[in-house]
């Protein structure tokens, strides 16, 4: 299993919302997530819901995420997200038949473009390596210049995301990625042929155009709210903070008993057993 830890509030609005943030990796407390290599900022493209493997409650990752008292851990058995088979073809636009967590609408609206890979199912989730030199990873993978001389990616860009310093291993993460491009700021529309019309695939050529320009910054916005299957994370749990009192517990279970029945709450190993 997977488990994440966070507030009543986040758990709240995952269950209520039915999505997960993802955080631009440049955003994230270690600045070795921003890595510049063959031209791009990768800590701006690529995204991450993050977890921990770690099977067992750890005090420290209460301490850093919970929060201590109010907390709650999500633990989930596989990737919550709703896959759908992609087909677009309209003028110069070719997207052939790929699965991508998300509908074509979401993938491709209001400034969201979401970069399918063929490995997708595969490659969205995984364990995070810990090495001594993140550079030293992303310089063995990245090749070429994506301006001028083009770009040569010898691996998942998941792959690339899943590294970290080596001083972060404690927490034995696991981590969901997508890459996300600044997309046209209008919402995805169809002809009847169930295809983008024409003009809006002109405004996806023109942002995809854009984002190979020299310098382009990358998408905008610092996270994205990712929809989530609500009915695949039913079969996890939750876990009370350690020093979650009975009110705010009724809280969550009523809340559960609402909006996820089917799963499961629990009261941490280490209620009664710290302070």
């Amino acid at each position: 299993m997977i488990h994440h830890y966070t507030s009543i509030d986040t758990l709240q609005k995952i269950i209520t919302n039915r999505s997960l943030r993802f955080r631009r990796l440049d955003q994230m407390d270690d600045i070795h997530e921003e890595q510049w290599q063959g031209g791009l900022n990768w800590g701006r493209r690529l995204f991450a819901s993050c977890w921990t493997c770690l099977p067992e409650e750890s005090i420290d990752q209460w301490r850093s995420f919970g929060p201590y008292a109010n907390g709650v851990r999500i633990s989930l058995e596989k990737s919550p997200f709703s896959w759908h088979l992609i087909h677009l073809s309209s003028s110069g636009l070719e997207i052939n038949y790929i699965w991508v967590p998300c509908t074509k609408e979401f993938m491709l609206s209001n400034g969201v473009m979401l970069l399918p890979a063929a490995d997708l199912p595969a490659s969205i989730g995984g364990v995070v390596h810990y090495v001594p030199d993140v550079s030293a990873v992303y310089r063995s993978f990245v090749e070429g210049d994506f301006v001028t001389s083009g770009l040569t990616v010898r691996t998942t860009v998941q792959n690339l995301a899943r590294h970290k310093i080596d001083h972060w291993a404690w927490q034995k993460e696991y981590r969901f990625i997508v890459q996300v491009e600044q997309g046209p700021d209008a919402l995805y529309t169809e002809g009847f042929d169930c295809q983008p019309t024409r003009d809006y695939t002109d405004q996806l050529i023109h942002a995809f155009q854009e984002n190979t320009k020299q310098n382009w910054p990358g998408y905008s916005d610092t996270h994205i709210d990712w929809p989530i299957d609500i009915d695949k994370i039913q079969s996890g749990f939750i876990t009370s903070g350690p020093l979650m009192k009975d009110r705010e517990f009724d809280q969550v279970s009523e809340m559960m008993q609402k909006l996820v029945p089917s799963m499961r709450l629990r009261r941490s190993r280490f209620t009664g057993a710290v302070r």
